[in-house]
């Protein structure tokens, strides 16, 4: 009683099914023809013959399937190898060894790659064993291998009559879906010998559940019969993964725990078989993503703006969604009525033209004067700009003329001071007798003069007191002065300067018999 509930709850499972896929981006333009994507996990490419679209309970055609080339997302692999402990019993030590030794360690594997190892049978009470070796999922190989030989150094011991393999998978799935949920996922099973596996329907639960956790089943079949072989071929396609026969002939090895390290093992199946299961490992990212199509097919529906349901069958899955049906729009009436449409059409093709003659010729008018008073206003802006020139040019002459005058009045009253100072000083002189004998010896010749008034001019132009004719001596070269406490000479930026004693001085307070020269022409002053 309690197996025939058991199958019939698979059986419902079953039909039930978990959708392993998505449809999405439905596309009603051209309705009654519907376009959508489907993407299926299922690796098996899907045709218009393999496919069903059934629009809520009634099968449509389906015109076209095309594969979309959309290329897998880089992701991580995570792969638990699952070992049937209960059928090789103390060689398992050594068949782990080969595994690392033979496919993981020499495989060709990326970075992306995580292992566990994990051995399942009946311990010696009896009791389900299952056991993950390293722990966990590692991304080194290298500290993989480590862990699983820290456990075959503690002893793996036990061994049973009856392979429990449906329950270990199901915690192989378990153990494998606690991974990140956008990482693939896929179990290797390794199993020997008949698996006690003897109906379908034992089988269907782990499939729906690797299959709603995404999990790929990979088998390797040593030595199976037909019916395991059979059951085995079941499970790794019902979860989108492969089967790999082979023999083993266990009773005939030769094997020895103390021949660990030996490279010549004798369960050389290992290594002839490992190429293909490297293959599996590296296509799992690939077949994980799974394909995506774009289907056509011809609705069964009129144009109602209803929301329908919609299932698609591929093999064992069915993916289900809903899609909206277009109501009557528009466009689609003018489709079907082309000639009332046209003349509404034209009618209002009419009217926005005389509206539109009327618009234009409302704006051109418009245009007309806001351009009339653009042009005043410009001309406006014109001569006011003319009219602050002129007045920036007069009050820049008033201001001119108004420093001019200063600067006059500056100069008449600097002139006054001077003169008076000049006048005072001239009195001094004249009070004190004050003179003083200027001897000129030049390159052209000698001459003496007698100052008597403040000041008196050195240089070779004209308007000086002393004119020399000396090439070396600037036009106004130096000036002699009587300033109330005695006589004094000063060089009024001169070229080579008034040297005396061969130092260039320029205001100097004179004493009877200074020499100076001024260029080449030498000067001697008697107080």
């Amino acid at each position: 009683m309690k197996k025939t509930l058991f199958c019939l709850l698979a059986i419902v499972w079953t039909l039930a099914g978990t959708s392993q896929g998505v449809i999405s981006d439905f596309e009603t333009d051209d309705f009654p023809v519907v376009r959508f994507r489907i993407q299926s996990f299922n690796p098996d490419t899907a045709t218009a013959t393999r496919l069903r679209v059934i629009e809520e309970s009634k099968e449509v055609p389906i015109t076209n399937v095309a594969i979309i080339d959309v290329p897998p997302t880089p992701r991580k692999s995570n792969v638990l190898f699952l070992w049937d402990n209960s059928r090789i019993g103390d060689y398992t030590a050594e068949m782990l060894v080969d595994l690392f030794n033979g496919m993981v360690l020499n495989s060709q594997m990326s970075d992306s790659l995580k292992v566990d190892i994990a051995v399942f049978g009946r311990n010696q009470q009896g009791d389900k064993s299952y056991s993950s070796l390293a722990g966990k999922f590692i991304t080194d190989l290298g500290d993989a291998k480590k862990a699983v030989f820290g456990q075959i150094e503690k002893g793996m011991t036990g061994t049973g009559a009856t392979s429990d393999l449906l329950w270990a998978l199901g915690e192989g799935i378990k153990q494998v879906s606690s991974q990140s949920g956008d990482e693939a996922r896929a179990i290797v099973l390794y199993t020997i010998g008949s698996n006690n596996i003897t109906s379908a329907l034992e089988v269907t639960p782990v499939i729906e559940a690797a299959k709603k956790n995404r999990v790929h089943i990979y088998v390797v079949n040593v030595d199976g019969d037909e019916v395991g072989k059979t059951l085995c071929e079941r499970l790794s396609a019902g979860t989108y993964g492969q089967t790999l026969f082979t023999t083993g002939s266990f009773q005939q090895a030769d094997i020895r725990k103390n021949e660990r390290d030996n490279k010549q093992s004798q369960h050389t199946f290992l290594f002839v078989e490992n190429e293909t299961v490297s293959q599996w490992i590296a296509h799992l990212p690939i077949n994980w993503e799974g394909k995506t199509y774009q289907v056509t097919f011809t609705s069964q529906f009129e144009r109602i703006n209803q929301t329908k349901q919609i299932s698609v069958e591929l093999g064992s899955d069915t993916l289900t969604s809903a899609y909206q049906v277009p109501g009557m729009t528009l466009w689609y009436r003018v489709k079907t009525h082309p000639i009332l449409y046209s003349l509404l059409f034209v009618l209002l093709l009419a009217a926005v033209l005389v509206g539109g003659y009327y618009l234009l010729k409302r704006h051109n008018k418009l245009k007309a004067l806001k351009e009339e008073e653009e042009e005043e206003l410009e001309n406006e802006r014109e001569r006011l700009k003319s009219d602050q020139a002129k007045l920036r040019q007069r009050v820049e002459m008033a201001e001119s003329a108004q420093r001019r005058r200063q600067e006059q009045e500056t100069a008449r009253e600097r002139s006054t001071q001077v003169q008076e100072q000049l006048n005072a000083i001239s009195s001094l002189m004249h009070s004190r007798n004050a003179r003083a004998r200027v001897m000129v010896f030049s390159p052209s010749g000698s001459a003496e003069y007698t100052m008597t008034t403040p000041q008196l001019a050195i240089g070779s132009a004209e308007d000086n007191d002393i004119v020399i004719a000396d090439p070396t001596v600037s036009r106004h070269h130096a000036q002699l002065y009587y300033d109330g406490m005695g006589f004094g000479i000063r060089d009024l930026h001169s070229t080579n300067g008034v040297v005396m004693n061969g130092m260039k001085i320029d205001d100097l307070k004179l004493r009877n018999g200074d020499s100076l020269m001024l260029g080449r022409t030498t000067i001697k002053i008697y107080l």
